[in-house]
């Protein structure tokens, strides 16, 4: 295996090549979800959209160079100019507290139907994992350097209990089991805001 730019090059055993995402030309798995997520709800929500893309090319960044994700990173950041004069960007403040009301009314309404399919002992279904995964992902793009300090322990729990009711409902359905029970809605976070 080879290994450098053109100008330089050298040998690298085998055995201590790696095959990263960035190297493989695919997304790292730590991304995926933002990116997903920005893709399916550009066309509705271009703001939370933008975020979503925002955190992955901070995540993204935050990798050891040696493993970034260069190519995504440089069609993340080419996406968020594009998008960036329709996303509706106000201040930081603002878009935080639309993103918020946006991330908990996707959260509340999978809280709401897994309560109400909880208590009809149906099994659990794609749609609920989606819902409480689509949850998880945008609550996570608010705990961003962008949003400094505004995100606060409530959205992160939450954020904990969408993440773990997603892998939850994913493992029952896949047993072909029930999944866990929740007491009521959301570990006390059905709320809505």
């Amino acid at each position: 295996l080879v290994r450098g730019d053109s100008q330089q090059r050298r040998r690298v055993p085998r055995d201590r090549a790696m095959v990263t995402p960035a190297s493989a030309g695919g997304t790292p798995r730590e991304l995926a979800p933002f990116i997903k997520r920005a893709d399916e709800i550009q066309a509705h929500n271009s703001l939370m959209a933008y975020y979503c893309r925002l955190q992955a090319v901070e995540l993204g960044m935050a990798a050891p160079p040696e493993r970034r994700p260069h190519r995504v990173l440089a069609s993340l950041i080419a996406n968020l100019e594009a998008t960036k004069p329709k996303a509706g960007l106000v201040d930081p403040a603002t878009d935080f507290a639309v993103c918020r009301q946006f991330a908990l009314s996707v959260y509340a309404r999978a809280d709401r139907n897994d309560v109400r399919v909880g208590t009809s002992n149906a099994p659990p279904t794609r749609t609920q994992v989606e819902a409480f995964s689509a949850a998880g992902t945008f609550l996570a793009a608010l705990d961003q350097s962008t949003f400094a300090g505004l995100c606060d322990e409530d959205l992160r729990a939450r954020r904990e209990y969408a993440e773990w009711r997603a892998w939850d409902l994913a493992t029952a359905m896949h047993a072909g089991r029930q999944p866990s029970p929740v007491n009521g809605h959301g570990h006390g976070h059905g709320g809505g805001s």
